[in-house]
């Protein structure tokens, strides 16, 4: 049995869930709209993009926590140079960190779709409390849409994978940094794929980095995989739907590495199969176990982690977030808990020394976006305990 830290009013809840709402910096009427963590060794680190007001230009801001999750540091705002042509989830501006060096990304405004122009980056090399402007991981020198990126620490360097239209298609390219200056040349893993799902990029511990994608035809989700030598390849559907549409579902995936298997969450719009799945492959994902349904028909947006044999799964459905974990690698799920009381999306799941955290963003009674979090841990001998009150660390 999992234990979750419970804050006393929240037993209304349908989970003992511990709940945390922060206001680390300023937040206006519109607030929190971009939210993404990330995981190196034992610290987090959070990076939300918020927009303090109608018409207010998007700004970025950094913490992170040294105790899983339990206090974060004040916020430091990112000098974005240029700032985000817009913050909104499934779009997120990302973060990822090795040691004291942390890069942020996001899309900069542009001549492409909605305004949308190149990627921007921005590097710290002191943990955070100063950054620096860093290089554009796309070498095609366009102005036109770069965007749903997401990076990952492997062997020292950063990598990347965005989409962009290059040819007057739009396809998933990569590219690796290990200073988040200057950056490789672009290689392209997928030459059509849907234009606006984000991308999942995993590290794993042997050297190989695996790539989650929605394709173009089928729109179904598709894996690649970097080989510890570098190169890449082409593994294959993740929940082979053969979904044939046109169209932009919004709704990228999630992975996971646990008990020597591969474990995805993706999403299809497919008629007759519509809905939220929890697969598992034991060859790298060349081969799937038969899909699990999750959650009803509005099940959607979702994300997954996992510590050794345990899995973490979230997602969002109804307005509400809903989590539920696995202590047999996926073998069998304990029932889902909504964690969220009040209009709530997009859920991240990241793991912990002692468990995990789930974070998501969530309309306050005022109308304005604010971004929350559970955390959970593996109980000593099975039994629910009470936890504090997650707050920020002011010293």
């Amino acid at each position: 049995m999992t234990r979750f830290w419970v804050v006393p009013f929240l037993f209304f809840l349908s989970a003992a869930f511990a709940q945390h709402e922060h206001h680390a910096a300023p937040v206006g009427r519109l607030g929190v709209l971009g939210l993404d963590v990330y995981r190196d060794g034992g610290t987090l680190h959070l990076l939300t993009g918020r927009v303090d007001g109608e018409g207010a230009t998007p700004s970025l801001w950094y913490q992170r926590s040294a105790d899983a999750g339990e206090t974060w540091t004040p916020a430091v705002r990112i000098p974005a140079d240029p700032p985000p042509y817009r913050v909104e989830r499934g779009d997120d501006p990302q973060v990822a960190a090795d040691g004291e060096r942390i890069l942020a990304a996001w899309t900069a405004a542009g001549t492409g779709w909605g305004g949308s122009g190149p990627l921007t980056t921005a590097m710290s090399s002191d943990g955070g409390r100063t950054w620096q402007r860093g290089g554009n991981p796309a070498d095609d020198r366009n102005k036109e849409g770069h965007a749903f990126i997401d990076l990952a620490v492997q062997g020292g360097a950063f990598h990347a994978v965005w989409l962009d239209e290059r040819g007057k298609v739009y396809g998933l390219r990569y590219s690796r940094s290990t200073d988040g200056r200057l950056w490789s040349a672009n290689e392209t893993l997928q030459r059509q794929s849907c234009e606006c799902c984000w991308n999942t990029l995993l590290s794993a511990p042997d050297g190989r980095l695996f790539a989650l994608y929605r394709n173009g035809k089928p729109r179904d989700m598709a894996l690649a995989l970097r080989a510890a030598d570098g190169r890449w390849s082409d593994v294959g559907a993740v929940g082979a739907f053969n979904w044939q549409i046109d169209a932009c579902p919004h709704a990228g995936g999630g992975l996971a590495l646990a008990g020597g298997r591969v474990h995805g969450v993706v999403w299809t719009g497919e008629e007759k199969n519509a809905g939220l799945y929890y697969m598992a492959s034991e060859n790298g994902g060349r081969a799937w176990q038969a899909a699990r349904r999750i959650g009803g028909a509005d099940a959607m947006h979702a994300d997954i982690a996992a510590s050794g044999a345990r899995i973490m799964l979230a997602w969002d459905e109804g307005e509400k977030v809903y989590a539920m974990s696995s202590n047999d690698a996926g073998g069998t799920w304990e029932t889902p808990r909504q964690v969220s009381a009040r209009p709530a999306t997009h859920p991240r799941v990241v793991s912990t020394a002692d468990g995990f955290l789930v974070l998501w963003t969530e309309r306050s009674a005022a109308g304005r976006w604010e971004w929350r979090q559970v955390r959970s841990a593996q109980p000593r001998e099975g039994s629910f305990e009470d936890g504090k009150n997650g707050k920020e660390n002011k010293k």
